[in-house]
């Protein structure tokens, strides 16, 4: 967060989508290494690629 502050001239939609793959990418990887059984991991991937979608349309049209 910090980062972010210190770079403001950086669009929202960018800190958006890095923030988001990196929170999501640590628990999609932590998911896949120690509870593979529950396939949650996959579930955490779809919503990734959910938020990635609705971040890239969100900033198509000017929301952000």
């Amino acid at each position: 967060m910090i980062l972010f502050i210190a770079f403001e001239q950086v669009p929202m939609w960018v800190m958006l989508i890095i923030f988001c793959l990196c929170y999501l990418s640590f628990r999609i990887f932590m998911e896949w290494r120690y509870n593979r059984e529950t396939r949650e991991y996959l579930l955490s991937f779809s919503l990734l690629i959910y938020f990635l979608i609705a971040i890239i349309i969100g900033a198509i049209l000017n929301v952000f």
